[in-house]
């Protein structure tokens, strides 16, 4: 999967352009079967593990019940950047996974930018987990190529390839087998936190509507 990397704050680019994170043939459900996450949706606005931010995210329902999500990252002097990503999510037990990809908005399919490297095209599954806590924190974690030892020593199907500067990984292990894998108790080794968000205010500016303004 190919996310782009806004400055120092874009959720995910930077590890994903470097190699870093695993990209899974498979999503750890089936996204037929997907039910969006009610407390997700909304607008969220947070900052990466590093403390860079501010990174803005809206989830919203989409259709076949996928939940589409739009990154927008300020960036100093430069604008605003914008990315579009489309998820389902998986209940393991007492976990929350996301099974993200890339995708192209159909207003800028109508506008032929397939071949944008801005916009690339869908890619395989990145592996989140998340958490809402009580106090309405929201905590993702990504799956990182610490999970590449896994596939070498044979327990789990996948490619893993390394060069001087990253490591690819790539996992080919069906839906079941993948998640059979990641529910086990010590899977918390193989995500790192990445970004921490809290729900932005939505409430319009006027109760009832512009005429209020007359």
């Amino acid at each position: 999967m190919h996310l782009r990397y806004p400055m120092m704050s874009a959720w995910l680019g930077l590890l994903i352009l470097a190699a870093c994170i695993p990209e899974s043939d498979h999503p750890l459900s089936d996204p037929s079967c997907a039910k969006p996450d009610s407390r997700l949706l909304g607008t969220w606005v947070g900052m990466n593990s590093d403390g860079d931010g501010p990174i803005w995210l809206h989830f919203a329902e989409g259709e076949k019940s996928m939940t589409e999500i739009v990154l927008v990252c300020p960036e100093p002097k430069r604008g605003i950047d914008t990315s579009f990503y489309v998820m389902h999510p998986t209940a393991a037990g007492s976990h929350s996974f996301m099974n993200v990809r890339s995708t192209i908005p159909k207003s800028l399919l109508s506008l032929k930018v397939q071949e944008d490297l801005k916009y690339p095209k869908p890619g395989g599954y990145l592996i989140c987990k998340y958490e809402i806590s009580s106090e309405g924190i929201l905590k993702i974690s990504v799956l990182t190529d610490a999970i590449a030892q896994e596939i070498q020593d044979g327990k789990l199907k996948g490619q893993v390839k390394k060069d001087r500067f990253s490591t690819e990984v790539l996992i080919r292990e069906s839906s079941e087998n993948l998640l059979r894998f990641i529910e086990k108790e010590d899977h918390e080794q193989f995500f790192d936190l990445f970004l921490v968000c809290r729900k932005a205010d939505e409430r319009l500016p006027l109760e009832g509507g512009l005429h209020n303004m007359r």
